[in-house]
């Protein structure tokens, strides 16, 4: 199977259909920007295997992308305390949106809370009763927002559960008692660690 994002595969193909039958009938140089196109479009919307580690106490970065900021927060989902790592998501992609940690995804919103500029967000509960939730910022420019899991699913550590395109901000909202091991300025992909739950 070509690494290619399951949301992105009818625009590609669709393009590289497109493609073949103007190079059939027309040539290749009337085909050329239609295979322009295709290569954008494969380039946009890969997909690149992001393992998770092995620490179930790690929390994982949602998306390819910067981390912007960290700071102590209030949680509006869960009305906690907590950490707060805003990331903004590469505008070149992968588009790929992947769970923090594994657990049980308790609700999704789709939608914004009264006073927030969130698209959707999902709350992860760990089995020893850690809130994770992940908030995703509506983008500047328009962009695609595909979520795959329902509330009552489990999600694995680092499991793909969805799609967010195009360079999109994300609000990763930790437990107050939580290490946080990513610094604003830095790169990340997804999967990667951006803090750790603490434990007594």
């Amino acid at each position: 199977m070509l690494p290619i994002v399951r949301e992105g595969r009818i625009p590609v193909f669709g393009a590289l259909a497109v493609a073949l039958a103007l190079t059939a009938s027309e040539g290749v140089w009337v085909a050329a920007p239609v295979w322009l196109l295709t290569v954008l479009l494969f380039f946009l919307l890969r997909e690149l295997p992001r393992p998770a580690p092995a620490s179930p106490l790690a929390v994982l970065s949602p998306v390819d992308g910067r981390i912007v900021s960290v700071d102590d927060c209030r949680d509006p989902y869960c009305e906690r305390p907590a950490r707060c790592v805003r990331i903004v998501q590469d505008a070149a992609g992968p588009y790929g949106l992947y769970a923090p940690i594994e657990g049980k995804l308790l609700k999704v919103w789709r939608g914004a809370l009264a006073g927030e500029s969130h698209q959707a967000a999902l709350w992860v509960q760990t089995d020893e009763l850690d809130d994770i939730v992940v908030a995703v910022r509506r983008p500047r420019l328009p962009g695609y927002l595909r979520c795959r899991v329902h509330a009552g699913e489990r999600v694995g550590h680092g499991s793909r559960c969805g799609f967010a395109g195009f360079g999109r901000f994300l609000d990763v909202y930790l437990p107050v008692r939580s290490r946080i091991e990513a610094a604003p300025g830095e790169r990340m992909r997804a999967g990667q660690v951006i803090g750790r739950l603490l434990r007594d």
